[in-house]
C-alpha cells in the first residue's frame, strides 16, 4: 500500500486521496454504514446481473443465443461478443 502512494507521488500521477477505500482493506474492515453500502451496492452492480451464458449455460439455446453472446460448438463455451 505505501509502497503504491509513493510510486505515485514520485509519478506525480493524479489520485483522489479522499476515497476513504483502503488498498488492502476487506470488506468486513469497514464499519460505517455509508460504505458498506457503497460496498455492497458496487459489489451487486458488477457480480449479480442475472444468469447468463457464462454462470447458468442450462438455460440458454446456443442455436438461439441471447444478444451479445455466441457458442463455440467445438470449444464447447460461450463467447460474449464485443
Amino acid at each position: 500500500m505505501l509502497i503504491r502512494r509513493l510510486k505515485q507521488w514520485w509519478a506525480r500521477q493524479d489520485h483522489d486521496w479522499s476515497d476513504p477505500l483502503i488498498e488492502g482493506w476487506y470488506a468486513d474492515y469497514y464499519t460505517t454504514p455509508e460504505l458498506r453500502d457503497r460496498i455492497t451496492r458496487d459489489y451487486r452492480a458488477r457480480y449479480c446481473q442475472g444468469p447468463t451464458p457464462f454462470t447458468h449455460p442450462e438455460q440458454f439455446d446456443p442455436l438461439d443465443p441471447p444478444a451479445g453472446y455466441r457458442y463455440d460448438p467445438y470449444y464447447e463455451l460461450w463467447i460474449k461478443e464485443l
